[in-house]
């Protein structure tokens, strides 16, 4: 039993207190299941919220993915670890459900104790749901059904730096065309091939598809009226249509509705772990023959637009002002430039330094010593290593 007259029990729990009220506004805000659909021929991904009010979000496909390849989850490893070692432990997990399982001391009943360990996992995620949209797919209901095993949800499901070494892993065998001959030479498609040939890996997500009504844009949601909601259209003339035997209880607004003309009816996934999502839109990646690059400045991975061979991204670097395109460009003009100046100043003192050993005044054996040692400082200055003057005064 704890003792609820040490401060620190107390601290604990008012600590608990806190996070489990920020955990149900979070929850509150961010419950709501979502499906994705694709445009393959606009090269477009959607991510619809089911019941709800909310914008559909829509992004290029391989945006996401390659967004989640590139991001930092330092953090979040600190956290999983610690969640995974509290929920390993016995006696901790036992006091958690104290403060997770309600706002007043209760007995560690195994019910308390399983909705502990459920809500943390489930707060795990929602404390890191503004890291990256992937976080949103997760469905609640799915990660905390009693029958499931919470340690192999923490190690599948949650184990999100796992999740992201293995898309590094596909999209440099499906997508980077950054790798030896011959496979560069291969499209997408062809490499997935040859990989699940002589593997017989693929991505695989865990839900089929499903046949989704939707305005483009929108969440679409249809429920039957409320009888006070009945009560008030029956007064407006011609507002509600009879009970029939094939719609009970429609009225004019559900009509007008589905009469949109936008109105779309598109296959969906429904989607429920990060995992499932990434390889979801891998799989379109895959289809679509993308390509990917890493970038030459900041390192991360990116997918160049049209046939250009662009070996710089978009993106604003840390501490930068300006995208890598163009920090990169300036980068490798002022290495050009750099090279082009030692290589004439290198082809000088060479052919001073050979007259010299012509006409007998400087040895072979001193001469080779000094081309060697030149090539080395030369190639150190193309780099970028040393400044030209540093170059100059080295040979």
């Amino acid at each position: 039993m704890l003792d609820w007259n040490d401060p620190n029990v107390i601290k604990r729990f008012d600590a608990a207190r806190n996070a489990y009220k920020r955990y149900k506004k979070l929850a509150n805000k961010s419950d709501y299941k979502r499906y994705v659909s694709f445009d393959m021929e606009k090269k477009r991904m959607n991510i619809v919220p089911v019941d709800s009010d909310s914008d559909a979000e829509s992004y290029p496909i391989g945006k996401l993915l390659l967004d989640f390849a590139n991001l930092d989850l330092t953090d979040y490893r600190r956290e999983w670890e610690h969640v995974r070692q509290l929920l390993n432990n016995p006696e901790q997990s036992i006091e958690y459900a104290y403060y997770v399982g309600g706002f007043q001391p209760s007995p560690p009943w195994w019910d308390d104790a399983e909705r502990s360990k459920a809500i943390c996992l489930d707060r795990l995620v929602k404390d890191y749901q503004h890291l990256h949209p992937y976080f949103l797919v997760f469905d609640t209901a799915y990660m905390t059904r009693s029958q499931y095993d919470y340690f192999a949800r923490m190690d599948e499901e949650l184990d999100i730096f796992d999740v992201q070494k293995d898309i590094r892993k596909r999209i440099g065998l499906y997508l980077n065309e950054q790798i030896d001959a011959p496979y560069a030479r291969l499209t997408a498609t062809q490499r997935y091939l040859l990989h699940h040939q002589t593997t017989a890996q693929m991505p695989f997500f865990t839900n089929k598809s499903t046949v989704f009504a939707r305005i483009p844009g929108k969440a679409i949601q249809f429920s039957t009226p409320s009888y006070d909601e009945l009560v008030e259209l029956e007064d407006k003339a011609g507002a509600l249509i009879r009970t029939s035997r094939y719609y009970p209880e429609v009225n004019q607004a559900e009509i007008k509705r589905v009469k949109r003309d936008d109105l779309v009816i598109e296959e969906g996934f429904s989607v429920q772990t990060v995992r499932d999502m990434a390889m979801l839109e891998l799989s379109r990646m895959v289809m679509l023959n993308m390509r990917v690059r890493r970038c030459e400045f900041c390192g991360k991975l990116f997918a160049p637009k049209g046939n250009h061979d662009t070996r710089f991204c978009k993106n604003i670097p840390e501490g930068h002002r300006k995208p890598c395109q163009v920090l990169g460009s300036n980068r490798a003009y002022a290495a050009k430039m750099r090279g082009k100046n030692a290589d004439a100043e290198y082809r000088k003192v060479y052919k001073r330094l050979h007259q010299r050993k012509q006409k007998g005044a400087m040895t072979e054996q001193a001469f080779r010593e000094w081309q060697g040692n030149a090539q080395f400082w030369l190639q150190k200055c193309k780099d970028g290593e040393i400044s030209f003057t540093e170059f100059v005064q080295k040979i």
